[in-house]
Order: structure tokens, then sequence, then C-alpha cells
């Protein structure tokens, strides 16, 4: 699970075991569950016969009028992503803050 500025910048991902990270989620959206399926589904269908290395699905949880709600699918990234980073430093036994920030600031880039 990661956090952005309100126009979308990536600015650090949480450290959390994933179960932690799902019980977040799925308080936060009621199809969580079914949203895991329907994503594993159509990975195995259209990119399981062709790629066995670590992927990402980016989603976004956003503000609403009507309330939160989910982006399901920003982008697939083909690749070990700062999550898959995340949950294996959130493994380990370090004490850490629960964010972990990049060493860059975006406002560098702007």
């Amino acid at each position: 699970m990661f956090d952005t500025t309100e126009t979308g910048c990536y600015t650090g991902n949480t450290l959390a075991p994933q179960a932690a990270l799902e019980r977040v989620l799925a308080r936060q959206f009621d199809g969580w569950d079914i949203l895991k399926e329907i994503c594993s589904a159509v990975l195995s269908q259209h990119i399981a016969a062709r790629y066995e290395s670590p992927l990402g699905v980016d989603m976004m949880l956003v503000k609403t009028v009507q309330g939160i709600m989910l982006h399901p699918c920003i982008e697939v990234n083909l690749r070990r992503t700062m999550g898959y980073v995340a949950l294996d430093v959130a493994r380990a036994e370090y004490d850490l803050p629960s964010v972990l920030r990049p060493l860059f600031g975006w406002s560098l880039l702007m």
C-alpha cells in the first residue's frame, strides 16, 4: 500500500505484513476479496503463460463526493515494485518507521 500527494506523486509505502494491509483495504472497500479473485483470474489468463516474475497492480482509493471509491487498475508493472520492497522490509526484524519513504524529493523533479 502506497501513499501519494493530492496530485498523484508517489510519497512512500506503508510497512506492514500483507495480511494487515489487506485488512485495512477490506475496511475501506467492501469488494476487496472479489477484486483479488478477478485480478488473479485476468492476470492468469492473459499474462501467466508468458511471464513468470514479480508484478504489481497499482490501484487507488479516491475520495469523491459519494465517498471513498476504488480505481481498480491504474497500471500493471511487470517488475519488482516498491510494494514488494516494502513487504520484504516489513518481514525483516528491524526497528523501522511504519512508512518507507524514498530518499529523493519530488519537489526537485517538478
